[in-house]
């Protein structure tokens, strides 16, 4: 018995060999699945600069968003990217923390570290500014801003963004983008650092 299996496998080997036949025709196409995060735009992570402008209780500096990174979302120019409805959402990394802005920290002196468009200079520049709400600058955390990075992304307009996993609907509103962690926000959209 045992001959007659192996010389029954040695037969179908053989006899299952031979030319390919011409090629078949193609199948359907399937349905279009979602589209990407593409027009989500991260920049790396870039150091901070010294500050520009020192007062009492406030302290600032410009930085400038590249026009490259603009022409990827269609952009001409960062007032015109927000002007069209664009979304930045910015991140602060300090002591091994990542921050949304605008970020409130400080348990007294509540210091605020936000950002906002100042077109004056260069319609792409941006002002990062550090000021305390009860307008005197005690907390010397922010005084080296070098040793911070920062990080922006750009959101073109259109209030919902293809998120790449783990959300149901596949598609999240930017103002919920802006509420999370940058470790949520990172996952759902699949950035790399």
């Amino acid at each position: 018995m045992k001959k007659v299996i192996i010389l029954l496998s040695i037969l179908t080997l053989v006899a299952g060999c031979g030319k390919d036949g011409s090629p078949g025709q193609d199948g359907q196409n399937g349905e279009q699945g979602p589209s990407g995060t593409a027009n989500v735009i991260a920049s790396n992570w870039f150091s901070g600069k010294r500050w520009t402008t020192v007062a009492s209780d406030f302290k600032h500096t410009a930085y400038t968003v590249p026009q490259e990174m603009l022409s990827e979302v269609g952009a001409t120019s960062f007032t015109a990217f927000l002007e069209s409805g664009g979304t930045m959402i910015m991140y602060m990394k300090a002591e091994n923390y990542i921050y949304p802005l605008p970020h409130l920290g400080g348990a007294v002196d509540k210091t605020n570290v936000r950002w906002f468009p100042y077109p004056i200079d260069s319609p792409n520049d941006i002002i990062m500014q550090v000021y305390t709400n009860d307008r005197t600058r005690t907390n010397t955390f922010y005084d080296d801003p070098t040793t911070f990075e920062f990080r922006y992304v750009l959101i073109p307009a259109g209030r919902q963004v293809q998120v790449a996993k783990g959300l149901s609907g596949n598609k999240i509103d930017t103002k919920a983008l802006k509420g999370m962690s940058y470790t949520e926000a990172k996952g759902l959209l699949g950035w790399e650092d």
